[in-house]
């Protein structure tokens, strides 16, 4: 400080010196204020940070990238690395200062339409625009990333509601299991931090897995929930088997604490299935409820095909000859409204998750609406 004195007395004397003064007076006078208004409100100005910023909070590890004014989560050291980013350039803040700055959570990549939702460093697929909207979200807000970093994320496993302490296993065939016991959810190596809350729509929209087996065995039980627990009914035929609707590829495998927590019921015949398993898709009400559906649509030719839903936005008819439910989208967002128009079909018709996906249904697109999609068929995007 005395060089700095020194140093002013050669440049111009006493009027430089005052200007000095003033500065270094007005300055911790900023300074102090700043400090009372922290005290008085226990608020701290909100941070600044400018774009490609590289942000932690201070009690966890995950890094962050500033984009467009919102943090964007980098899901792994690979990622980090290959985007050119270099670790003493993490600015550390703290967790307030962190989540003052909206985070981006809804991503997707060029080419695929599904769109993911990043939470808890884990990401997994939202399904309807009820469950878009449950969120606050619309598809428009999705960040567009590379495929790899879509990739680094692991899918979320284990979700469970606000307002309810279950916690639900999803399998990979997309379907869910309540997990029964705390015992049960540790058996499998699972960790309690890796849970992520989700919103009630989201969760009802994945089908209920019901049909498991003990590992390494073949004989294949069907979950039945009762007022106080739930039991394990072994499907005794294959006509049972059919009837409920199962199939090979949803059939869990679950380890010897599980399966032993379900006490066991009577087993399940085919003419059993309707008092046994109340709550089961039969098949035969299904078919009923497929018919009641056509009998509600509109003929449309001599023969006799039927238009069930005309909108602005798709089409959804039943051709009678070759058994099909066509869905033409009239829109070029066609995945998007692909979505919604099967939402439609499958509440239109009534029937069970399981039955809608063994239904042929083809969705299309015509040539003057979406000209590189037009000419191929697809299926329900959410059925195995």
């Amino acid at each position: 400080m005395n060089k700095i004195y020194t140093k002013i007395k050669e440049w111009g004397g006493k009027e430089i010196m005052f200007l000095f003064i003033v500065a270094i007076v007005f300055s911790a006078l900023l300074i102090v204020e700043k400090e009372i208004e922290t005290e008085k409100t226990g608020v701290k100005a909100e941070p600044t940070f400018v774009e490609g910023t590289l942000v932690k909070a201070s009690d966890d590890p995950a890094v962050y990238v500033i984009t467009g004014g919102k943090r964007k989560h980098i899901p792994s050291v690979q990622i980090f690395e290959s985007r050119g980013y270099a670790w003493n350039n993490i600015r550390t803040v703290s967790r307030q200062e962190l989540e003052g700055v909206p985070e981006i959570k809804l991503i997707k990549t060029t080419g695929d339409p599904s769109l993911y939702y990043t939470d808890n460093s884990q990401k997994r697929i939202l399904k309807s625009d009820e469950v878009f909207a449950s969120y606050g979200l619309s598809r428009e807000d999705a960040f567009t990333v590379e495929q790899e970093e879509i990739d680094a994320y692991p899918t979320a496993r284990l979700l469970k509601r606000a307002d309810d302490e279950k916690v639900f296993y999803i399998t990979n065939t997309g379907t869910s299991r309540h997990i029964p016991s705390a015992q049960v959810f540790e058996s499998y190596g699972n960790k309690w931090y890796n849970i992520v809350t989700v919103t009630h729509e989201d969760l009802v929209g994945y089908p209920i897995n019901s049909a498991i087996k003990l590992r390494d065995t073949n004989k294949v039980y069907w979950l039945v929930a009762g007022k106080t627990t739930t039991k394990k009914h072994w499907v005794a035929s294959a006509d049972a088997f059919n009837r409920l609707g199962i199939r090979w590829d949803q059939i869990a495998p679950v380890n010897s604490v599980e399966f032993n927590t379900y006490p066991e019921g009577d087993p399940i015949r085919y003419d059993d299935i309707i008092v046994e398993t109340p709550t089961a898709p039969s098949l035969s009400t299904d078919q009923q409820k497929i018919q009641d559906a056509l009998s509600r649509g509109v003929a449309t030719n001599p023969q006799s095909d039927i238009l069930l839903k005309d909108s602005p936005d798709y089409q959804i008819f039943y051709i009678i000859n070759s058994d099909v439910f066509l869905i033409s989208i009239l829109n070029s967002n066609f995945f998007g409204i692909r979505v919604t128009a099967e939402n439609d079909l499958w509440n239109l018709l009534g029937v069970s998750y399981t039955t809608l996906c063994e239904l042929n249904v083809q969705i299309t697109t015509p040539r003057y609406v979406n000209a590189s999609l037009a000419g191929q068929v697809y299926p329900v995007s959410t059925c195995p």
